[in-house]
């Protein structure tokens, strides 16, 4: 058997039992969601650059055309 522990804000946490068929999948979901944690992070730096008065914002790439 397997435990996978989640934490919360605050301290909490919750743990998981997991079967042994489980694992792979949930391993690949855990590595799912931390590209997608990082790729949000890089938007959320891009969007604080663009905001800053001293920094211009750069142009929107037009689509190319057929």
């Amino acid at each position: 058997m397997w435990i996978l522990t989640v934490g919360y804000r605050g301290g909490r946490t919750r743990q998981l039992s997991l079967r042994a068929e489980q694992v792979s999948q949930v391993r690949d979901w855990l590595a799912n969601y931390r590209r997608s944690k990082a790729a949000l992070e890089k938007i959320c730096e891009l969007n604080q650059q663009w905001l800053r008065p001293e920094s211009p914002r750069p142009r929107a790439r037009r689509a190319p055309r057929d």
